[in-house]
């Protein structure tokens, strides 16, 4: 863990996880002589460590008696745009947009919205694209263009390219089955994982 960034909040300690250590894969240790290993007891552990979520489980000592994951945290990409609102709007007379616009969701993604924030500004995302690194967040400039597109053929009295703000990029856990949440019993302690993050809100 990230020892410097540990904090304990109501009774509840956060542990970041280090990006940066060296993992022995054979014996699931860090390695790095700069990691400051620190031992917290606790009758619960909540395993919400994103698309590190599964090695996080496989670093746990094996002296533990936690089994190795049952899942893999697939990530998967959304890329948002943002533009002006003031300088979106071509037709002087467009009202600002109130309600967010979003397309018929599927089991896999609520797709691509647009929305309005509380800084005049036009919202574009996220997409949902699946990839295999999990630290790979940097803008796709072909992404960026067919979001562009897509508030031009929604709201056709925009101009994209003038009101174009910028972009950002972030990663969510992906699993590989519709279960969200596990759970394990270690000795003196119970192990919760969230093993990835779906929406129940498609239509069926």
């Amino acid at each position: 863990v990230d020892a410097k960034n540990c904090c304990l909040n109501d009774g509840v300690w956060t542990l970041p996880r280090r990006r940066d250590c060296d993992a022995d894969t054979n014996n699931n240790t860090c390695t790095a002589s700069s990691c400051n290993i620190s031992v917290v007891k606790a009758k619960c552990v909540v395993n919400a460590a994103g698309v590190f979520a599964d090695l996080t489980q496989n670093e746990v000592p094996a002296d533990e008696n936690l089994p190795q994951a049952s899942f893999e945290s697939m990530p998967r990409r959304g890329q948002y745009c943002v533009l002006s609102m003031r300088k979106a709007q071509t037709d002087a007379t467009t009202a600002k947009l109130v309600r967010p616009i979003q397309p018929v969701p599927t089991q896999r993604t609520k797709g691509i919205f647009i929305f309005s924030s509380m800084y005049d500004q036009l919202i574009i995302g996220p997409t949902a694209l699946d990839q295999s690194s999990r630290v790979d967040d940097d803008a796709d400039s072909s992404v960026l263009l067919e979001l562009k597109e897509l508030a031009a053929r929604v709201i056709p009295s925009i101009d994209p390219d003038s009101a174009y703000v910028g972009e950002w990029v972030g990663l969510r856990q992906q699993g590989l089955s519709n279960s969200s949440l596990s759970r394990k019993e270690m000795d003196n302690c119970s192990w919760y994982s969230f093993d990835g993050a779906y929406s129940k809100s498609w239509c069926r």
